[in-house]
């Protein structure tokens, strides 16, 4: 499997805050379409790390969100609004985060993500 990630990287670099700012993202599972779940993670987690290796992002650990969300028994799988990404958000602690899916069409590998701002719920 061969994703470049850099690209979506860009993307984030251009509509974040300054760049003399690190800025505290969660990154939620991508939701897996055309591909296979474990698949969708392997994708989720290089995308964290293509945001953490910017030094532009303090970057949420999966462990870390997971035992959050489970102390505060919110179930993710019931959240697929804006509105609800912003009260994960919230709950992590996170000043943006990012959230969409993953698929594939023939070869091709496909990203659609969004970063929300958890204060203003804009994407």
């Amino acid at each position: 499997m061969n994703i470049n990630l850099p690209l979506a990287v860009l993307f984030f670099l251009l509509f974040a805050e300054s760049a003399s700012a690190q800025i505290t993202v969660a990154v939620l599972d991508l939701d897996a379409e055309g591909v296979t779940k474990p698949e969708a993670n392997l994708i989720t987690d290089r995308l964290r790390t293509q945001l953490f290796t910017t030094s532009r992002f303090v970057v949420i650990e999966r462990e870390k969100m997971a035992n959050i969300l489970k102390e505060q028994d919110f179930q993710l799988s019931d959240c697929a609004s804006n509105e609800c990404a912003v009260q994960i958000g919230q709950l992590l602690g996170a000043k943006q985060i990012v959230v969409g899916k993953v698929g594939k069409i023939g070869t091709l590998y496909t990203l659609n993500v969004r970063l929300v701002d958890v204060q203003s719920g804009v994407v």
